[in-house]
């Protein structure tokens, strides 16, 4: 994890760790063994936002995927492995708080979650 520097923000830490684990653990289940995952913190870019990156370079995800499945909940492409609820729960939450879930994938290059968090 590379950290840029610190700010403080208002997070409902139970609910935040929730969206933290879903979307690390989806980053990692999409990246092969010799890939990558890193978490990125910059508060540099946005005075009024706190700004989390999760790089993967994992297999990416379809313009059509991202639009018509990725936040639909229930819908999932691990079978019996997940519930289809982590990116759909990580952007209702991120709303409700004033802030936004971003999302840039390429087919197998990877994608970036960015989490926009508002600051104090």
């Amino acid at each position: 994890m590379i950290v840029n520097s610190e700010t403080p923000v208002v997070l409902d830490n139970d609910k935040f760790s929730n969206v933290m684990y879903h979307l690390i653990s989806n980053a990692q289940q999409a990246t092969h063994d010799d890939g990558k995952v890193e978490i990125v913190i910059d508060l540099s870019a946005d005075e009024r936002h706190m700004l989390i990156n999760i790089v993967d370079s994992g297999c990416g995800m379809s313009e059509d995927f991202i639009r018509t499945r990725l936040y639909k909940p229930f819908d999932t492409t691990k079978g019996n492995a997940g519930m289809g609820i982590g990116a759909f729960d990580a952007k209702a939450y991120l709303e409700k708080i004033g802030g936004q879930l971003l999302v840039q994938s390429t087919l197998q290059l990877g994608t970036t979650f960015t989490l926009r968090i508002p600051t104090n």
